[in-house]
């Protein structure tokens, strides 16, 4: 920098390119916006706190349930933060996000996905919290 008498901060890498083309690619799989409106539910879950957000995204991927558009965790809260988590456990509010491309969505189509996502936590020995 000095040598070109460059102002700017120069920035150096090595990219492994053996490493990085060893991995598969992934193609865009473009889909179309809907139109209809999405909606949104908030859960609210007592976990194991060994449980691990992986296995909480396997077991909502598991289920298949195709207008979960989307789901993150929100917060997440130990014994420590709260008096209400039980000790061994913690608390995930998982916010959820349905949408269906074709059509909008009745009650019963979001109740039977609320319960199937509520299945699925019980299965990881989660309970919904009150």
């Amino acid at each position: 920098a000095q040598r070109r008498k460059l102002r700017a901060p120069i920035y150096l890498a090595e990219l492994p390119l053996d490493r990085l083309y060893a991995q598969g690619l992934r193609h865009p799989a473009p889909r179309e916006l809907s139109r209809f409106q999405p909606v949104r539910r908030d859960f609210s879950f007592l976990l194991p706190q060994a449980t691990r957000f992986a296995q909480v995204q396997q077991a909502l991927a598991a289920i298949a349930l195709d207008t979960l558009a989307a789901f993150a965790p929100a917060e997440l809260l130990h014994p420590s933060d709260s008096t209400q988590v039980p000790p061994g456990h913690v608390s995930l509010l998982l916010r959820t996000t349905f949408q269906s491309p074709d059509h909008t969505l009745r009650e019963e189509e979001l109740q039977s996905g609320a319960q199937r996502i509520i299945a699925a936590m019980e299965a990881l020995g989660g309970r919904l919290r009150t």
